[in-house]
């Protein structure tokens, strides 16, 4: 009598690309996001330096993480203290938590949404509604799909919103003009947020903002070190609670959490404590982040257009969700009429492994996918560009191969269709 729950296709797809290459395939590997770029010197130096420390920590964090978090993100909000923030191994963690806090929810999701939101909010027994996005609205809702989502929630159980941007599966972002129609509609409608800001300092043009700084009573804030620090193994997550949260809901997390993770790792909370003190040291390995992955981000989008594929060009990250509606017809003539067929065929016959819509919340008829571009040593890259090297055609063809040359492999299979 076990309980049905889906394995993480994200997991599942690393896995399976993993496997293929030690069979000496040539793999294109599009399916798994996680950093290419290795943690800055500063982490790693203090991390080991930090070994020894073998203490439980508190339940919240360390105290100087915790405030040295704070720090760090005190533009996204006002009057963000350390007693807003907590610690935990991974903001994926943090995210389950939150929605644990509650004994019947309904969470609204974006669809398309990253692949764990909805299995968690499952595990909880709580309701899943999908908010409807199309290509024309770049993947993103708007204030007014959220007040239909809102007004068509069953019964009177409270209303969490999980809001990921710059997004995983699609890279987009919201503008600020955006956010805060988004919070009047959530503040109308008693929603809490869940903001999923874990690619924020990746927004390619540096322009992040948080609907906290619109929503601060309603909006509780994930982030982290995987994707900016390149250091998604050390499984450190942040999260900020609403402005003027209740003693109740803190203690209901806390609760959750001493009972679940109990504490994340202490040379790495350490660790941390340095990295957010130093942010004016790291600076320029995120704007070299960002550079890079901006440029890349427009080489693909480029080959894709030019290969009669619809996509938008990316925010932020390093995820890019490409429509090949464009060749429906004729890969239903070869039997391939779900995108996850297409997926098994693009891995079978060209090596490039990437994730369908299904995954993501769509169904199975809708050519949609979700392609990482992270398959290139990102440290190699930033010593090069930091060398002086231009990021133009030829440097993505030297530093990132796998990349370019898997668009180059999916965009000759869509040649010979």
């Amino acid at each position: 009598d076990l309980r049905e729950i889906s394995h993480s296709e994200t997991l599942l797809i690393n896995e399976a690309q993993d496997k293929l290459r030690d069979s000496n395939n040539k793999i294109f590997k599009f399916g798994f996001g996680q950093s290419p770029f290795s943690p800055p010197d500063l982490a790693i130096a203090s991390l080991k330096a930090h070994a020894s420390e073998h203490d439980y920590l508190p339940v919240a964090g360390l105290q100087e993480c915790r405030v040295a978090v704070a720090k760090a993100h005190a533009g996204y909000r006002d009057n963000i203290s350390s007693n807003d923030v907590v610690i935990a191994p991974g903001s994926k963690m943090i995210i389950y938590a939150v929605m644990a806090c509650y004994r019947n929810a309904t969470v609204l999701l974006p669809q398309p949404s990253w692949v764990s939101y909805a299995p968690q909010a499952s595990l909880l027994n709580h309701d899943v509604q999908l908010i409807p996005t199309s290509f024309d609205a770049q993947w993103k809702i708007n204030a007014e799909s959220l007040n239909i989502a809102c007004q068509s929630a069953q019964g009177n159980s409270p209303l969490i919103l999980v809001l990921n941007y710059p997004g995983n599966p699609t890279g987009m972002t919201y503008t600020r003009e955006e956010l805060a129609s988004l919070a009047d509609a959530a503040r109308q409608n008693n929603v809490l947020i869940i903001s999923d800001e874990i690619y924020a300092w990746l927004n390619h043009d540096n322009q992040h903002a948080s609907i906290a700084e619109f929503y601060p009573e309603g909006t509780f804030i994930t982030t982290g070190l995987s994707k900016w620090c390149g250091a998604g193994g050390w499984r450190l997550g942040t999260g900020i609670f609403p402005l003027n949260a209740s003693k109740e809901f803190k203690v209901t997390y806390n609760g959750i959490a001493s009972e679940t993770y109990s504490t994340t790792a202490a040379p790495v909370q350490f660790a941390a404590t340095d990295i957010y003190n130093n942010m004016d040291k790291l600076l320029p390995f995120i704007d070299a982040q960002r550079k890079i992955l901006k440029g890349l981000s427009q080489v693909i989008v480029n080959d894709l257009k030019n290969a009669n594929v619809r996509i938008h060009a990316p925010n932020g990250g390093f995820y890019i969700f490409p429509d090949f509606s464009n060749y429906k017809h004729q890969l239903i003539n070869k039997g391939i009429d779900t995108a996850e067929k297409f997926c098994v065929e693009l891995l079978n016959q060209k090596g490039v492994a990437m994730l369908p819509a299904s995954a993501f919340g769509f169904d199975a008829s809708h050519f949609y996918t979700r392609m990482c571009y992270v398959d290139f040593d990102g440290s190699a890259a930033i010593n090069a560009y930091q060398n002086g090297a231009e990021l133009n055609d030829a440097f993505y063809a030297e530093y990132t191969p796998s990349v370019t040359g898997g668009i180059r492999a999916l965009c000759d299979y869509l040649q010979s269709l």
